[in-house]
């Protein structure tokens, strides 16, 4: 029968081999998901363009493989550019899209004063501060910037913060086998 220190020596041995595996595995999903970005924007991409197709279905599969405009980012973080994109945003009709929180605080003791309502907080002393903040879900942002592409209108997406990329995907899962 093994002795406890020999026990312990077996059990770390085992979890040092089962982290050398973990990022074993983790280095190969990188490595594929790197060559699957490569085949959805270069490769498939050039021979959809040589073909003049925009979605074309997988003979070994059944699956369709579509053309997409896939947008990637979210709003900036810079405050000035951020400022310029919800002023875009507004311009352009998008104002029903953004996210706005108001934070507040108070001076220590204040703790009745937080608790009205927000049309009295300008009424209050200056041991009040409140900052405003504006946002728009990374995924709404991206359509609209989809949606103004495609319809032909400029979009400022450095401003927003965002990138487009034409990729291919299959647009039909996998059947389960």
């Amino acid at each position: 029968m093994p002795t406890t220190n020999e026990r312990l020596a077996q059990a770390l041995d085992e979890l040092d081999k089962t982290e050398a595996e973990i990022e074993a595995f983790e280095e190969r999903v990188k490595a594929l998901k790197a060559k699957k970005d490569q085949l959805e924007t270069g490769t498939l991409i050039e021979l959809y363009n040589e073909l003049g197709v925009r979605s074309v279905t997988h003979d070994a599969s059944g699956r369709k493989a579509s053309r997409l405009l896939v947008p990637t980012g979210s709003l900036n973080k810079d405050p000035e550019q951020r400022k310029l994109a919800v002023e875009w945003l507004v311009a352009n009709g998008y104002e029903d899209t953004i996210n706005v929180t108001l934070d507040a605080s108070w001076a220590r003791g204040d703790r009745a004063k937080a608790l009205a309502a927000y049309e009295h907080l300008r009424r209050q002393d200056n041991s009040a501060k409140i900052e405003m903040g504006e946002g728009v879900h990374w995924k709404t942002l991206g359509k609209i910037a989809v949606d103004c592409i495609t319809s032909g209108k400029e979009v400022p997406l450095t401003t927003l913060g965002i990138d487009v990329v034409s990729r291919v995907r299959f647009t039909k899962k996998r059947s389960s086998s």
